[in-house]
């Protein structure tokens, strides 16, 4: 897939899928203030998203930015984001969420 960033094409790789029809996961997360992330995924695309703790303002924020995004386009831009002094952030486990949907 070939996504455009500021003007730049990138071609996303293997690590790359395509999810065709509805979805509803709901992923507990690691290291961080929010608890779960419950994600509903419609043709590749997140259709709603919504996170349980954590920072309430910033989270609706990220939820605002991301709903109708390209799954892959989330991941490519959200993976390996730390907050503070932790290893991962709520988007870095949204990152992990949407790809444990092609595990």
């Amino acid at each position: 897939m070939i996504i455009t960033l500021r003007g730049i094409c990138f071609l996303l790789t293997t690590t790359n899928f395509h999810y065709f029809g509805n979805m509803k996961i709901s992923y507990k997360t690691n290291g961080t203030c929010s608890s779960m992330i419950n994600i509903e995924i419609e043709d590749n695309k997140i259709k709603d998203i919504n996170f349980i703790g954590g920072c309430n303002g910033n989270l609706k924020g990220i939820c605002s930015l991301v709903k109708g995004m390209n799954i892959n386009e989330v991941i490519y831009k959200l993976d390996g984001i730390t907050c503070g002094n932790k290893c991962t952030s709520c988007p870095d486990q949204l990152s992990k969420a949407l790809k444990s949907i092609n595990q």
